[in-house]
């Protein structure tokens, strides 16, 4: 049975956390939405930085950082 769970955090944003058991190797699902991003991993057994996935927000689309 999957549970996922999702909740706000600081300054609006809202956290979505899923565990899915059911599948061959069971996974963790995490994303994160705030007003100027997403930011996700997904996760068998484990993960570090190169898993996470950063998603600027639309109204970000074309502008320079920095």
């Amino acid at each position: 049975m999957s549970r996922v769970r999702m909740g706000l955090i600081g300054a609006g944003g809202i956290a979505t956390i899923a565990h899915l058991p059911t599948c061959q190797a069971p996974a963790s699902y995490l994303r994160f939405d705030f007003q100027d991003a997403t930011v996700e991993v997904e996760h068998h057994y484990g993960y570090d930085n190169s898993f996470w996935r950063w998603t600027p927000a639309p109204h970000l689309y074309g502008r320079q950082n920095g």
